[in-house]
């Protein structure tokens, strides 16, 4: 017996209906195909950042922390925490005019130097946020799912069943877990169901390419597009699930994927908290945040993507108290790198125009690290997607098409591997055996990162 929905949408507190088509939900969904994934043992990296019994991240080294009742706003950046107030319930998420938070209901601006109320219309207290990849931001409580876009705030809900335990946004859907898993398609101002799966979810992420990882029962599941989820085989029973960058909590250990394959590493892994921007794990545990990597990121502050005038910037390596020396290079041009906190100087006007990249090297007991961040200097043009998608569709779909690991028919699977394959095409490794891409085609890709992935 199938079951159906009806649907109700208020768009900027309005009462405008919505008439999609009703999803069928099987009584009796088929077993789901499983497939075999790469398991390898890693070594983690790991470092206490904070004494917090709460953590809600807002960029890689910005974060709300709660200890106790008292919250605190933590830049890493600099010495001193500013002191929030006294709060139970905590949401935040980075925007354009600085960061949003609400805080036990009431909604603020923090805009680096004092807090500002905001009216959000929202008639629930708000308990989360996040930020989807096209700006949208969502926001939730009491079980109420609302999307926040153009000062226009749209309520999502199903009359048949009025709470939504749990969400993931993408660029193009949103999934709900009611509990079973229903997509919805946000294409256009009618909203439809694209799929709905029979099976309770109980934590759920959406990697940087778009992907769904769902847990259902104890098992690890993947699900691409419209298809049915299909179960990953993992040797343990599994817990829970954070992204973009995916990490796996199981009874025994946690995963990391990367490259097609996961990497296992000992470690309990409850209390995960999400993942910042660099794919580092954040988990609060006997009252400390905790930070763990499979390798060791320098996270870099205040670098613009396109360097007009000198700018001195702020180097994070990761766990610095396990750290025996940094050196820092743009290109081969070695830099001065000052200590406590570690700032190095990016001046253009020792520089051509174009792509350049900071080189960080780390040296440690725990073993040596050679990362990159790329920047540009000069203006850049405005680009948008369409003009990617064609140097896509003339030079890498043939490879790279939907069904492969390096998945490059989507804006998200490019903005995954922005930076790989701005790496690869520069020096002319790919597209296998060429033709290359033409110097004007690396600079329309560099302007569509530089511009925000419009």
């Amino acid at each position: 017996m199938g079951t159906s929905f009806a649907w109700l949408v208020i768009f900027a507190c309005s009462d405008r209906p919505v008439d999609p088509a009703d999803p069928v939900l099987r009584d009796d969904p088929p077993p789901a195909l499983s497939i075999q994934v790469g398991i390898k043992d890693g070594a983690l990296l790991t470092e206490q950042v904070s004494t917090c019994s709460d953590v809600t991240p807002i960029a890689a080294h910005q974060f709300l922390c709660r200890d106790e009742a008292d919250v605190w706003f933590i830049d890493e950046t600099q010495q001193e925490p500013f002191f929030i107030g006294t709060h139970a319930v905590t949401a935040a998420v980075q925007t354009t005019s600085g960061v949003m938070m609400a805080l036990d209901g009431e909604t603020l601006l923090w805009d680096g130097a004092e807090l500002h109320p905001m009216t959000v219309p929202v008639p629930v207290p708000i308990e989360f946020m996040t930020r989807a990849p096209t700006g949208a931001i969502w926001l939730s409580g009491a079980g109420r799912l609302f999307k926040l876009e153009d000062n226009a705030v749209t309520e999502i809900s199903l009359t048949e069943h009025p709470t939504i335990h749990t969400f993931a946004a993408a660029e193009e859907v949103i999934h709900l877990a009611v509990p079973e898993l229903i997509t919805v398609s946000l294409t256009s101002t009618e909203l439809s169901v694209a799929s709905a799966w029979n099976t309770a979810v109980t934590a759920m992420a959406v990697s940087a390419t778009g992907d769904l990882w769902l847990v259902a029962s104890g098992r690890l599941y993947l699900k691409r597009g419209d298809a049915e989820p299909v179960e990953i085989d993992m040797p343990e029973t599994i817990l829970d699930v954070v992204g973009p960058e995916i990490w796996v909590q199981g009874t025994r250990s946690i995963y990391r994927f990367n490259d097609g394959g996961f990497t296992s590493f000992p470690l309990v892994g409850d209390g995960m908290v999400g993942v910042d921007a660099y794919g580092r794990l954040l988990q609060v545990r006997e009252g400390q945040l905790r930070r763990h990597s499979g390798d060791r990121p320098v996270v870099v502050a205040g670098l613009s993507d396109s360097v007009m005038v000198a700018e001195t910037i702020t180097l994070l390596p990761s766990d610095p108290e396990s750290l025996d020396a940094l050196t820092v290079w743009v290109d081969d041009m070695p830099l001065l790198v000052d200590e406590s906190p570690f700032q190095v100087t990016v001046d253009p006007e020792l520089l051509s125009e174009g792509e350049h990249a900071l080189r960080f090297f780390t040296e440690s007991s725990r073993g040596d690290s050679l990362t990159e961040h790329g920047f540009w200097v000069g203006d850049l043009p405005e680009v948008d997607w369409s003009e990617v998608e064609s140097i896509s569709g003339e030079h890498c779909i043939r490879c790279h098409g939907g069904e492969t690991l390096t998945d490059l028919s989507t804006a998200e699977g490019w903005e995954h591997h922005i930076e790989t394959i701005i790496d690869v095409v520069t020096a002319q490794e790919m597209p296998l055996g060429g033709p290359y891409l033409s110097d004007d085609e690396i600079v329309t890709i560099r302007a569509w990162k530089h511009g925000g992935f419009q």
